[in-house]
């Protein structure tokens, strides 16, 4: 025998009386995020130390720039990664060891298949 709330509605079910929906667990987020970026590096090391080489070679000590014109550059040099996501990876380990530093400020990007959407602007730090 089903159960219903004062609305006719089965038991957790009625969008009325049902608690707030789960908003998920920022730090499993985090968790995931930072483990799909770790295999991702491990799995190209080559590729985020190739990354890692062209901003230490072609961009000087406190200019700001955007992963997507890293990106950009890289791919002029002939650079392109086993797997898309591999460029967040690369950004990832860059700012782990320093290399770039996150300024705080956001521009759009430039890519057209991108939409215009906010992107972190970094700091290269050589």
């Amino acid at each position: 025998m089903t159960d219903y709330c004062e609305h006719n509605v089965p038991r957790g079910e009625c969008e009325i009386c049902s608690p707030e929906p789960d908003q998920g667990d920022l730090f499993e987020g985090r968790r995931l995020r930072d483990e799909g970026h770790a295999r991702l590096t491990k799995s190209g090391p080559e590729f985020t130390a190739a990354v890692a080489d062209i901003i230490r070679r072609c961009y000087h000590h406190g200019q700001k720039v955007t992963a997507e014109a890293v990106r950009m550059l890289c791919e002029s040099f002939g650079l392109h990664p086993h797997h898309h996501n591999a460029w967040g990876g690369a950004t990832m380990k860059a700012v782990r060891d320093g290399l770039l530093v996150p300024t705080g400020e956001y521009e759009q990007m430039r890519d057209p298949r991108s939409h215009a959407r906010e992107t972190k602007v970094y700091r290269v730090n050589l």
